[in-house]
């Protein structure tokens, strides 16, 4: 080996012994504090390190398999779905687009309409939208399975998007 390569890795065991002290340090101090005896783990003073790794990739990725579809295209992603406490069956994609102002809005929830994906709008849309006439709503409430209303916990969100709901039930029957 070079010297330059033998120099980095006695730096790097030096770094790394200066870190197992801060850590044994650390846990030292952390194990003589007031603890109660409930606690789940290694017993106090003693430290465990976990060194082993428990998942690789090989564990998490999709393997690719043999298919018989001939084209990507030719493979849906549709879903139906049946709720338990609703009549209201729905079929689409599920994925949601997020409920932001900079993520979602009538152009995007138009173009992912179309894919049938859900698009959540952001709560301040309901705002916007209580001071339409139900004639100048966006096109796309028309189509009620793509997309989603959202809105904040206090009442008087809540009934802004009641009254949304309302608005859209109206304009678009």
């Amino acid at each position: 080996m070079r010297s330059s390569s033998l120099l980095r890795i006695q730096r790097m065991q030096k770094a790394t012994a200066s870190t197992h002290q801060i850590v044994t340090s650390y846990f030292r101090t952390f194990a003589s504090a007031d603890v109660p005896d409930k606690v789940t783990g290694p017993k106090r003073g003693d430290i465990k390190l976990i060194t082993s790794s428990k998942l690789n990739f090989g564990d998490v990725l999709i393997v690719p398999q043999k298919s018989f579809v001939h084209s990507r295209s030719k493979v849906s992603i549709l879903s139906s779905y049946e709720f338990k406490y609703s009549p209201h069956k729905w079929t689409g994609v599920p994925i949601m687009s997020s409920n932001m102002d900079t993520v979602t809005n009538e152009h995007t929830a138009s173009i992912l309409g179309e894919y049938n994906w859900i698009s959540v709008f952001p709560k301040n849309f309901n705002h916007d939208w209580t001071k339409l006439s139900p004639t100048a709503l966006p096109p796309i409430l028309a189509k009620v399975d793509a997309y989603a209303l959202s809105c904040g916990t206090s009442d008087a969100d809540i009934a802004k998007v009641v009254e949304t709901a309302k608005l859209i039930e109206n304009g678009f029957g």
